[in-house]
């Protein structure tokens, strides 16, 4: 009974303990109101990055603005009113008839914090990997990182270098189907460089393909 009474009392303390910390836990870093960034009822894609010094970078797709992005400070709780992200999308058609445009979104896109800048990657509907830059609250025109890619993934590393992996599907006279790397320190991406080729890759399926990177600095 004895044994008993001291297991109860120690399961009791430590039930006691446990809530406390939990309770502290929660006083000391309590969850803000949630902010409503799109405005929308037609939001999808949401992506969001944190740079060195705090700022948060959100993108998401809209789908009757198409592309939008927003962003706040480490000191300031406030987020930006969102602004349009037009050089990101999967296609842009124009109806010659009627004169509306019509957007679909990009398949695969990434966001990713370099410095006090960010960088966003997606696969467009033609199957090009293109990427465009964040600098002084301004994007960037979109380049083609390459002509063709099923898949691809990337990392930071901690000196700030964009470390790239991707998947090409198609051969070309100067780039066999394979894995492929480039690297981006600043604004310039290296040259591609063929990791590994196959011809094997030319008619994976996609849901049979993993890719992953993970960055080692140097």
């Amino acid at each position: 009974m004895r044994i008993r009474w001291r297991f109860a009392f120690s399961a009791a303390v430590l039930s006691t303990l446990l809530v406390a910390r939990a309770s502290a836990q929660s006083s000391l870093m309590p969850w803000t109101a949630p902010v409503n960034l799109s405005q929308s009822g037609g939001a999808s894609q949401p992506l969001i990055a944190v740079a060195a010094d705090g700022t948060q970078y959100a993108l998401w797709w809209d789908q009757t603005d198409g592309e939008r992005y927003a962003r706040a400070s480490i000191t300031d709780t406030t987020w930006s009113k969102s602004i349009g992200v037009p050089v990101i999308f999967g296609v842009r058609k124009l109806d010659a008839v009627t004169g509306r445009e019509t957007i679909s979104p990009p398949r695969s896109p990434r966001l990713i914090a370099v410095s006090s800048e960010a960088v966003a990657l997606w696969i467009d509907a033609t199957d090009q990997l293109n990427t465009a830059r964040l600098a002084a609250n301004t994007w960037s025109a979109a380049t083609t990182l390459s002509s063709s890619a099923v898949m691809f993934d990337v990392a930071r590393s901690i000196s700030n270098t964009l470390e790239l992996a991707y998947i090409k599907p198609v051969s070309s006279a100067n780039e066999p189907a394979g894995i492929y790397y480039r690297a981006a320190t600043g604004q310039a991406w290296s040259n591609a460089v063929l990791v590994y080729n196959s011809l094997y890759f030319r008619t994976a399926a996609t849901q049979d393909l993993q890719l992953s990177v993970a960055s080692v600095d140097q």
